[in-house]
């Protein structure tokens, strides 16, 4: 699972499942210039991580 949160400028927030030493983890990206999270949609992007964590641990062997 990857979740996305795009900004008013355009910028991205991508939060994918990956590993690292075998063990599940969250890969944080961001375009350059960083992205702006409004704070009425700040439970909006944590549901969005906590969901994309869940994913991550279920896949984890």
């Amino acid at each position: 699972m990857t979740y996305h949160h795009r900004d008013h400028d355009n910028d991205l927030l991508t939060v994918s499942a990956n590993t690292d030493d075998g063990q599940p983890v969250l890969l944080f990206a961001t375009t350059p210039a960083g992205v702006n999270v409004p704070l009425d949609r700040v439970e909006e992007l944590i549901a969005g991580i906590r969901d994309t964590a869940r994913q991550a641990a279920r896949s984890a062997p």
